[in-house]
């Protein structure tokens, strides 16, 4: 990104870090270096397409992808935890808990079919019974 000024001529990095600096004071913002607003957007890019590199290296202007792994990919704490949450979700959480609406009826044997129209035509009561007793 290339800023200039009304008449063309490119802006003085000096005069972008004062206004940064001003805007930064003005909102009570905690003051950065402007370069550290690419590190920024770059690691949100990362996070947004989860992590497709290779379009973030696109939109960096980098020519290596190993430039935005080893110095934009950061490790963050939060990210790692919701990994570890959809992992514990996605294979631990009904582990054991299979539900008969899961099971297709072609691995069910013509018994098992049968027992399961019976249960159905039982009262809620007694199904709920027979259910804790088994």
């Amino acid at each position: 990104m290339v800023f200039a000024l009304d008449n063309g001529n490119p802006v003085e990095s000096r005069i972008i870090r004062d206004r940064l600096k001003l805007l930064c004071d003005e909102h009570g913002f905690e003051r950065v270096d402007f370069h550290s607003l690419r590190h920024l957007s770059t690691k949100y890019k990362l996070k947004m397409t989860q992590g497709d590199i290779k379009s973030v290296q696109g939109d960096t202007g980098h020519t290596e992808a190993e430039m935005v792994t080893n110095v934009y990919a950061e490790i963050v704490d939060e990210d790692r935890r919701f990994n570890a949450q959809k992992l514990e979700e996605a294979f631990y959480h009904n582990l054991g808990k299979a539900k008969t609406s899961e099971i297709s009826s072609t691995e069910l044997s013509e018994t098992d079919k049968q027992l399961i129209a019976l249960i159905k035509k039982l009262p809620s009561e007694l199904k709920e019974n027979l259910l804790k007793d088994s």
